[in-house]
Order: C-alpha cells, then sequence, then structure tokens
C-alpha cells in the first residue's frame, strides 16, 4: 500500500514490501488561494523491486540480449514496463541499420509468440495500442492480431 505522509511542507510517498512493483499514479491538484486557480498533474511512478530491475527496465532496448532479459524480467516480477519497453524496439522495425533493425524484429516476433501463450501480455500488448506513436502503431496491430489468430 502507498502511505503518503506530510512532513517539512513535502509529501513523503512510502511503499511497503508487499506492493507490487509496476507504475503508480498520483494526481497532484494545487490551487492559489489567492486568484483560486487550480492545476492537476499526474505523476506516474515505478516501482521496482531492485536496482537491477530497474537498470534493465529504464535502459534503452538495444539488443536481442536486451530483449531477453526484459522478459526474463517481466516473468520474473510482472512488471508490465518490462513489456512496454519491449513494444517501443518496434520503432526499429524499419531502421536502416540492419543490427537496430533485427532488434526491432526480434521485439515483435517475441511479442506476437508471448501474446499468443500468455493473455496477459497479450492485454498488455492491447492496452499500449492507443499510446504508442504512428511509427510503431501497425507492427503492434500485427502482433495483437498474428496472436489472435493463432488462439482460435
Amino acid at each position: 500500500m502507498l502511505i503518503c505522509k506530510w512532513l517539512n511542507g513535502i509529501y513523503d510517498l512510502y511503499f511497503e514490501a508487499k506492493d507490487q512493483v509496476g507504475i503508480y499514479w498520483l494526481e497532484v491538484t494545487i490551487t492559489d488561494n489567492i486568484s483560486k486557480q487550480s492545476r492537476s498533474k499526474k505523476i506516474s511512478i515505478l516501482l521496482f523491486d531492485n536496482e537491477k530491475s530497474k537498470e534493465i527496465i529504464m535502459k534503452p532496448v538495444q539488443s536481442a540480449k536486451h530483449l531477453d532479459e526484459l522478459w526474463e524480467e517481466y516473468f520474473r516480477s510482472k512488471n508490465q514496463w518490462a513489456i512496454k519497453r519491449i513494444i517501443s524496439a518496434l520503432r526499429y522495425i524499419k531502421n536502416k541499420n540492419k543490427n537496430t533493425m533485427l532488434v526491432g524484429l526480434a521485439a515483435k516476433w517475441s511479442l506476437t509468440s508471448n501474446s499468443f501463450q500468455h493473455k496477459e501480455v497479450l492485454k498488455i500488448c492491447q492496452s499500449s495500442l492507443s499510446a504508442v506513436p504512428p511509427n510503431m502503431k501497425k507492427a503492434l496491430e500485427e502482433v495483437i492480431l498474428e496472436a489472435k489468430k493463432k488462439l482460435k
């Protein structure tokens, strides 16, 4: 459970050991008491269970080895950000550099394969579809379509 407390003019945020890894959202609204104007901001907080997990998920995807590390991290922790990082590699599919393009194609293949085998991976891909940039959208749509075909 996320615990918030007011301390010395700022909020301290605490997580307990039993809290699930992944993303948490904190919505903050600040109101100017004189003008009565308010602004809201939604802030994401990523929770990792160790430094190695943080390093694996936060670094840019640049190799097939890193894709394997992200899959391992996802299946160990169920942190959906590992899958989102793999999805981010779809942007490399049309890259002119052959090695970079192969990383994008490997990401697409592994997403398709795991979406077919694990329904939670397919759900993450489907929920990510609306947030991906146009240069990745077609590839992610193909992943989802192919996984659904194999499920029939």
